[in-house]
């Protein structure tokens, strides 16, 4: 079942996601929340015991010939292509894993 009006990919990324696997370390739980701005800006934060610990500037953007995101990690000087789902509720980076919008 796909969303009620087609997905208007360049603005869809905008909002906040988290990781749908957490990771663990010993007994505490980390995950990852993206948030995407509308001004092609945002964050990428660590989360632990329910509390950011960690966050990373990031650019993005769509490319539409390609459909798909390009984020820019600032600090590191890297990127990754991120895929979203035709339902526009699951987001998709190259290695796999998978993010739910808030």
């Amino acid at each position: 079942i796909g969303p009620a009006e087609p997905i208007d990919y360049p603005t869809a990324l905008v909002g906040d996601w988290k990781s749908v696997e957490k990771t663990s370390y010993g007994d505490r739980e980390f995950y990852v929340i993206y948030h995407f701005n509308d001004n092609n800006m945002g964050t990428m934060d660590g989360e632990m015991d329910g509390k950011i610990f960690s966050s990373t500037l990031i650019g993005w953007g769509y490319i539409e010939d390609e459909n798909r995101y390009v984020v820019g990690y600032l600090q590191s000087q890297t990127n990754d292509f991120l895929y979203i789902s035709e339902d526009g509720k699951t987001l998709v980076n190259q290695a796999g894993d998978k993010f739910k919008k808030l």
